[in-house]
């Protein structure tokens, strides 16, 4: 039962962010044309990859390397927002000029906005996140619920423009979630800018490019059937992630934290005391969690699906409709990237960051070239298509987990203090 206590109050506020997001997709879908829901569909995806790289620079050194200590992260969090918002600057410009090209230049303008805000909020939700003050979370995540879902319900007023509301009111509620994280909890001993850097500066191009690789799977999936269908299917596909894969991808990405912190403490365990750092006994527990991802993530995919169908037949739903053929495969997916993700973070402190890099190179690009051969050359049902493509996610990591595994190598240690800085750069 401990276990499960300590998993309600970051499911909860799992939820709350996934409601949130849910909200946007269900106004957007529902009061947009199929095409300009498509095209915002898109631009989402892109905003996402993007976000991923900033992450990479500034939330994810933090939730990695800090996870379980709480005055270390708090300390770090005003470096990390720093380092956020100048890696967010360019991305930010690069998703307004995407909007430009697509022919939707104010929502590509309101979402690159809103990347600056959505940092400051990522980067003070990962402290708390590293730092285990879940009951904080929850507070922001709510507060970002609210003002979100009262902007999807204007949307629906005669006269609204729904490509201006929802993502200006996304610059607000990212905004207002760094508010209420900003208030309390002040840093013992603040990390300098250069103290971060120095601290994760060959870890940082590595995570940034990883999370990048790994937010591009679901992203470059809508593109490719974007292009290989149209735009009204793309969008479908982003309403089933975000509208009946939504409660499954919260419970996997509440669950994150807490096996990643698990996965760190085991791993410094095993670092302090070497005997115990065997093949067989340090693969249990990245076995353990993959396997229960997969299992549940395919007992979720056909449960949903059977409802949503359900209630189809008894209630007329095209947004549920149009979501629908996706449901099972899309389960499937996510939890096939969960799974890779967590074989990426065991391994994390057992080869270089650039090996962990070029294994989800390859795997992204298996996975991407099995799904575009079937839709583009095959031209198979894309749930077919999906469910090949979600092979490789699992498949290719778990090969270099068993080949490549080898005794713990991250040194775990404190940051440098300025003065050590300093000096060596002296």
């Amino acid at each position: 039962m401990r276990p499960l206590r300590r998993a309600v109050l970051p499911l909860t506020a799992q939820i709350l962010f996934t409601l949130a997001q849910l909200s946007v997709t269900i106004a957007g879908s529902a009061t947009l044309h199929p095409d300009e829901w498509g095209r915002f569909a898109l631009l989402l995806s892109v905003f996402f990859i993007a976000m991923s790289l900033v992450r990479g620079f500034s939330s994810v050194p933090v939730l990695v390397f800090l996870s379980g200590d709480e005055h270390q992260a708090r300390d770090a969090k005003r470096a990390s927002s720093v380092v956020g918002l100048i890696v967010a600057i360019p991305t930010s410009t690069a998703v307004a000029v995407t909007g430009v090209l697509l022919g939707a230049p104010g929502l590509g303008a309101l979402l690159g906005a809103s990347m600056l805000t959505y940092t400051l909020y990522d980067c003070a939700r990962a402290v708390e996140l590293a730092a285990g003050r879940f009951g904080r979370i929850v507070l922001s995540d709510g507060v970002v619920l609210i003002l979100l879902s009262t902007a999807s319900v204007f949307s629906f007023l005669p006269g609204a423009a729904p490509s201006i509301v929802l993502p200006l009111a996304m610059v607000v509620a990212y905004a207002s979630g760094a508010s209420v994280l900003a208030v309390g909890h002040r840093a013992q001993s603040p990390w300098t800018l250069r103290m971060f850097v120095a601290e994760y500066r060959a870890d940082m191009p590595f995570l940034a490019l990883d999370g990048v690789l790994l937010a591009s799977v679901l992203g470059s999936f809508v593109i490719v059937i974007g292009a290989a269908s149209s735009l009204t299917q793309a969008g479908a596909f982003r309403t089933c992630l975000a509208l009946l894969i939504g409660p499954l991808q919260a419970v996997q990405n509440s669950l994150s934290p807490l096996a990643i912190r698990s996965l760190r403490q085991s791993a410094k365990a095993h670092g302090e005391s070497p005997d115990g750092d065997t093949r067989r006994g340090t693969l249990r527990q990245p076995a353990l969690f993959v396997t229960a991802g997969l299992a549940s993530g395919a007992v979720y995919g056909l449960i949903v699906s059977v409802v949503a169908m359900a209630v189809v037949a008894e209630i007329e739903l095209p947004i549920v409709e149009s979501a629908l053929p996706y449901a099972f495969a899309g389960a499937v997916l996510v939890s096939a990237l969960w799974a890779s993700s967590i074989f990426s973070s065991f391994m994390r402190y057992r080869r270089p960051n650039s090996e962990l890099t070029a294994v989800r190179l390859v795997t992204l690009v298996a996975s991407l070239s099995a799904f575009t051969a079937l839709t583009v050359l095959l031209h198979a049902e894309l749930s077919a298509a999906l469910l090949v493509g979600s092979i490789p996610l699992v498949l290719i990591p778990a090969t270099h987990v068993l080949a490549r595994w080898r005794p713990v190598s991250r040194v775990f240690s404190p940051p440098p203090s300025p003065r050590t800085i300093l000096s060596a750069s002296s």
